[in-house]
């Protein structure tokens, strides 16, 4: 069962404290929580303290509680060592320490720390009103803020390069070097395995050599993807569908298992229509996460401009709800698993961004396991992180990303779905540079493509956009060259071919 977390703990331990109960009582409500023995001899101890303090002040004149809650600020940081504040524009939010990872600590959950700490202090009329103690805690961020150590900024993450946090350490995924955990490094998310620079992951490999039916090509793919995941942003600016015709083929559970890898807190699961849409509000889920998993089954059209932003580490406007809106530069990469590669509704920008990988083998009944990303990772996690290690260096070796020829036909066949002047040009002309027939693309081009439209129901565009993606797959494919004949833009390279396209 899951232990709630360690900051809870002390709010409700003082309330039953207070109430006369025993410290063996107190003991065994520490179960439920994440938090350690040691830890709670030395609360106990500093609230006996206090309790002494207290109760030979009390009742505190108004001039003592002043005095008393003009240092409460430094007493509360003394108190809880391991508070600090990580800060996104003008918004702060505190973070606890605990076990070599910051937990997010909730404002409810802080100002119910607060309180409890003034009643500890005999602070009572203080405490009487919810102002005082929303106030205080701003006094506290303050002070956090001015103090080394305890305060944390977006630039200062990612400065410091990407270090990934495991049961045993910080390991430097470049040098792979493993450091000791220490509070220096913010780091929100902990992954639920030890680094072993020797470990293997047997049933892993085979699980991948099934999923890719041997395939050297695909694997190597895989490979690639899980290294260039866990390494830092997303500076190729790729999106990975991981697609298969039917289900129960390996995809999700793929995918699921590159989640695991970076811990449960380092990935978020918005959809592509979450992403590709407007609402920031939704896209703050996105902060500070190094991967999101859409999981899809549509294949509808999509509108990728935002989405094409946000992929190419693009900078965002941020607007949480009831707080100040601010600018966010997104890191995260992209995984999509689906039946059917999406259509982009303005597809030039994702065109580019694209990398599928198939997964073609449906897997029989008899050889499926439950949960199966979750089994392997408890079973092989160092191992299999070692292999996405070995998948960052050939990525690095070579370059650029592995594309075996099915992706290519597939993503090629993407292009033409989701843009209809490039599936006009594709299955209306046969290409080559001796063919010197020109084609005025106003007076011929334009009214073919129509044409075109209206005989696959195709999605038609205009006069203009269509000469703008015209001139693209001109540029892109080099297939046909531009000439300028009395002041008209012909193309040269092409002829026309027997009409062989189907009606979708």
């Amino acid at each position: 069962m899951k232990k709630k977390p360690q900051t809870q703990f002390y709010t409700k331990a003082s309330s039953i404290l207070n109430k006369g109960a025993p410290i063996e009582a107190i003991m065994k409500m520490s179960e439920e929580y994440d938090i350690e023995v040691e830890q709670i001899k030395q609360w106990l101890e500093q609230k006996t303290k206090t309790h002494a303090i207290t109760s030979a002040l009390q009742p505190l004149s108004k001039e003592e509680q002043k005095a008393r809650f003009n240092i409460f600020d430094e007493k509360f940081i003394e108190r809880f060592p391991n508070m600090a504040t990580y800060r996104l524009g003008d918004n702060v939010a505190f973070y606890n320490y605990e076990n070599g990872v910051y937990k997010s600590v909730a404002d409810r959950d802080m100002e119910d720390l607060v309180d409890a700490f003034m009643f500890q202090l005999g602070l009572l009329e203080h405490r009487n009103n919810r102002k005082n103690i929303k106030d205080t805690v701003q006094r506290i961020a303050s002070l956090l803020s001015r103090t080394d150590n305890r305060h944390f900024k977006e630039s200062d993450v990612q400065s410091r390069g990407l270090k990934l946090n495991l049961k045993n350490g910080l390991l430097d995924i470049k040098t792979l070097t493993l450091e000791p955990h220490t509070k220096e490094f913010f780091s929100t998310a902990q992954v639920p395995f030890d680094y072993d620079p020797y470990a293997k992951c047997p049933k892993f490999d085979q699980f991948i050599h099934t999923v890719t039916q041997g395939d050297d090509t695909t694997k190597d793919m895989i490979q690639e993807m899980f290294g260039y995941c866990i390494g830092d942003g997303n500076p190729k600016h790729k999106v990975f569908y991981l697609y298969g015709d039917t289900a129960r083929n390996g995809k999700s559970t793929t995918a699921k298992m590159l989640c695991h890898l970076l811990g449960k807190d380092n990935y978020a699961t918005l959809s592509l229509k979450q992403l590709s849409g407007e609402n920031a509000a939704e896209l703050i889920t996105l902060i500070g996460k190094q991967l999101n998993y859409s999981d899809e089954i549509s294949s509808k059209y999509v509108e990728s401009s935002m989405l094409t932003t946000i992929s190419s580490e693009g900078i965002i406007q941020m607007n949480p709800k009831y707080k100040t809106p601010f600018s966010y530069q997104i890191k995260s990469k992209f995984i999509v698993t689906c039946n059917d590669l999406p259509k982009f509704q303005n597809g030039q920008g994702m065109k580019h961004r694209m990398i599928t990988i198939p997964f073609d083998y449906h897997i029989p009944i008899k050889e499926r396991i439950d949960r199966y990303d979750e089994v392997l990772v408890a079973e092989e996690g160092s191992g299999i992180l070692n292999w996405a290690i070995e998948g960052a260096r050939l990525l690095e070796e070579r370059g650029e990303f592995t594309i075996n020829e099915q992706s290519r036909e597939d993503m090629h066949h993407n292009t033409k779905e989701s843009n209809s002047v490039y599936a006009f040009m594709y299955e209306s002309f046969d290409f080559d540079k001796l063919y010197d027939t020109t084609y005025d693309k106003k007076d011929d081009l334009f009214e073919t493509y129509k044409q075109y439209c209206i005989e696959t129901r195709s999605m038609g565009k205009g006069y203009q956009s269509f000469c703008t993606e015209l001139k693209r797959f001109a540029n892109e494919t080099h297939l046909i060259e531009p000439v300028v004949s009395r002041g008209f833009i012909n193309y040269v390279g092409l002829k026309t071919k027997e009409k062989n396209y189907e009606k979708d």
